[in-house]
């Protein structure tokens, strides 16, 4: 058996992992049948937008690191990736799924009631958003990355995104 939270709570969905945005979908449906048009003050609709955005660069960044015509003289392991590194990495994407879940869990909380009265289109916005991403988002980060590099959270949890034998960019989601 493996560590406690080691597995993810719809890794017995399989492929059907992706019904879990249904009620984001739903959400944004529903505004655009009451609006009229694209609901551009849907967060649902951004969250959703920037689920597509981070699986395009996830992709991408993927593409990318496999084309040997650009990335030969590059490589930091001049190996090629076998498939069972293949296999063990290829569930990148439940972490995106984890993020766009909680990013719902928090607009529509009721913790948070002003998450809701956010503008989504407001530059004042932007530059707060920036402020929290560099002083909080960003050290928060990196501290959190270095307590998984110690001891029992490094055995446990950690350690898949040092066993790639091959640099891969789905790995960074590890």
């Amino acid at each position: 058996m493996g560590a406690p939270l080691s597995s993810w709570p719809w890794a017995g969905l399989g492929a059907y992992k992706y019904v879990l945005y249904g009620p984001l979908v739903a959400k944004v449906a529903q505004e655009w049948r009451e609006q009229g048009g694209a609901p551009t003050d849907s967060w649902c609709l951004h969250l959703l937008l920037l689920l597509a955005l981070r699986s395009l660069i996830h992709q991408l960044w993927f593409s990318y690191a496999n084309m040997l015509f650009f990335t030969r003289r590059r490589r930091v392991v001049p190996d090629g990736v076998d498939f069972h590194q293949i296999d063990a990495e290829w569930d990148w994407d439940n972490m995106v799924i984890m993020q766009t879940l909680l990013g719902a869990m928090a607009i529509s909380s009721p913790l948070f009631p002003a998450m809701s009265e956010l503008r989504a289109w407001d530059p004042r916005g932007w530059a707060v958003a920036l402020l929290l991403h560099v002083a909080v988002s960003e050290p928060g980060f990196r501290w959190a990355h270095r307590a998984l590099h110690r001891g029992p959270l490094f055995s446990r949890y950690h350690s898949k995104h040092h066993s790639s034998p091959v640099t891969q960019p789905l790995t960074c989601t590890y």
